[in-house]
Order: C-alpha cells, then structure tokens, then sequence
C-alpha cells in the first residue's frame, strides 16, 4: 500500500504591506545617491578639466600692425644671446594673474637655431596629416617655421626657450621663447610675414579628426619701441580650449608668448599680462649701439 506523501503544514505568515514600500524607497534612495553622487562627481571633472566658459567672446578691435610707433632699429644685431635673461617674464608680472608655479624655467633647454625648429615642424606637420600649409605657425611654441617654403631651413638664429608657468590647479600655463635675428629689419619682415599667415588661416584640422578655428587677435597697447602680431585658437572643449599667442617684436628681438587655458583665464586678462610685459621688454639694453 503507497503511503501517503507527509505534508507539513504550516500556519500561514501574516502580511507584512510595508515591506514593499520600505524596498521602493530605499531602491529610490540608492538612486538618489547614485545620481548625486554622479553628479557631483561629474561637476568636479567639468570644473577641473572642461572649459570654465565655453560661450567667452572673443575681443574685438583695430586690426594690430606689424611695425612699432617709434622702432628700434639696427644693423646688425643690437641684442645677442646676452639678453635673452633679460627677456623671462618677471614674476611680478604673472603672479597677480594666479601664475605662481614657475617650472622649466630659462636654462632648463638648450639654446637651437631657427633651422633645426624649421625641419622639426616641417617633419611634424606633415606626419600629423595637418593641414592647410598656412597654418604651420600654429602648434609651435617658438617664434620659427612660420611658413613652409624653405626659407628657414639653416638658419642660425638663435632660440631660446625661457619659462613655463602654471596656476595652482596647472588649468592654465603660458610658455614664452626668444628668437634673435641678424638684424631688426629680418625681425620686421618676420612679423610681416606672420600677419599675413595668420589673416590666410581660418581653420586648422589634422590627424584623429582635430580641428580648430583660428582668428587674429586685435591690437594690443603696447611700448612704442615694440610690435606684435597675435592669434586665438579655439579647440574642442577641454584643458587646452583656448590658446592666445603673441609674438612681440622689438629691434632684431621676436618674443612668443602663449598661454594654453580651459577658459578660467580670459582674453582680456592674458593681453593685459602682454601689454605689461612689452613696458619689460622696451627695458633691455641693447649689447650693440643701435
């Protein structure tokens, strides 16, 4: 005879309502923080790396020119590698504009030519699938290579870069360099020639989908013994957003000045750090009479 299957029977369990409320609101409750704290975190990304203000106007103003009010003139030279020292931007001049890390400072490279700067950025720019060739002038961080026709590739003018500062959270960093050529009237021409690259070059693209837009820069107030001509490129949104670059002028002297930023340092408070440091410049002794 099969026996019978044993079944336990068991009282029944009374309902417990609250218990899916008690689970909907802490489900809610976790995503609240999840989202919270995606957004916070989400927030100090967009303040540490993105643009602090991807809408800033670019300024707007009288076309610069490349010749100074009152130019120092010369021939040959009036400075030489002598008064590259002179030329480092002077602290006081950064640090009222947050730029109090001064890292790679005059010394830190050795001194090239504009030759060898010539043949790395003709070598880059083609490798980098950059284009068009009147924008060559825009990676560099040196006054050389301008133009892609030859003219620089051995010469000996000397280089120098002297410093690299940054603000606290590194957000924005100006980099400067010094070229000497033979005489004033080469660096002239230089600036000249500049000028026109920089009217001739709207839009930069290269390899991995790069792009960026490129406008002159108006004229800044400057001492009259100098000149400059200058440039803004706008990027992808980013650390490096925004680049102002000047290259300032001053007997056979050209001095670049370019500050890489999110957009936390604006336009107007980048010329201003130039225009003071033109009054630095207009101060350098020449080492030969002019």
């Amino acid at each position: 005879m099969t026996q019978p299957i044993e079944q336990t029977i068991t009282a029944p369990k009374r309902k417990r309502v609250w218990i899916p409320v008690v689970i909907v609101l802490s489900s809610l409750l976790v995503v609240a923080l999840v989202v919270g704290g995606v957004a916070s975190i989400a927030s100090v990304l967009a303040q540490r790396f993105g643009p602090a203000a991807p809408q800033q106007e670019l300024v707007t103003g009288a076309a610069p020119n490349a010749f100074a009010d009152a130019p120092l003139e010369c021939t040959p030279a009036c400075f030489d590698e002598s008064s590259v020292e002179a030329t480092v931007i002077a602290n006081e001049t950064l640090e009222p504009f947050g730029f109090n890390q001064h890292d790679y400072p005059w010394g830190t490279y050795d001194p090239t030519s504009a030759g060898a700067q010539y043949r790395a950025t003709a070598a880059d720019w083609a490798g980098g699938d950059n284009h068009p060739d009147q924008c060559v002038f825009i990676p560099g961080n040196a006054p050389a290579a301008i133009i892609l026709d030859g003219t620089d590739e051995d010469s000996t003018d000397i280089v120098e870069w002297t410093g690299s500062h940054a603000d606290e959270e590194v957000r924005n960093v100006i980099d400067q360099s010094v070229r000497l050529f033979a005489d004033s009237a080469s660096a002239t021409h230089y600036l000249e020639t500049l000028a026109d690259q920089v009217a001739d070059c709207d839009l930069v693209s290269g390899g991995d989908g790069y792009s960026a837009v490129v406008t002159p820069a108006p004229a800044l107030t400057l001492d009259e013994s100098c000149a400059a001509i200058g440039w803004v490129r706008t990027g992808d949104p980013g650390m490096r957003w925004r680049a102002y670059t000047f290259d300032m002028q001053r007997g056979n002297m050209v001095v670049r000045i370019r500050l890489l930023t999110d957009g936390s340092t604006t336009e107007d408070a980048f010329r201003g750090l130039v225009e003071s440091y033109s009054t630095q410049l207009a101060t350098v002794q020449p080492t030969a009479a002019p």
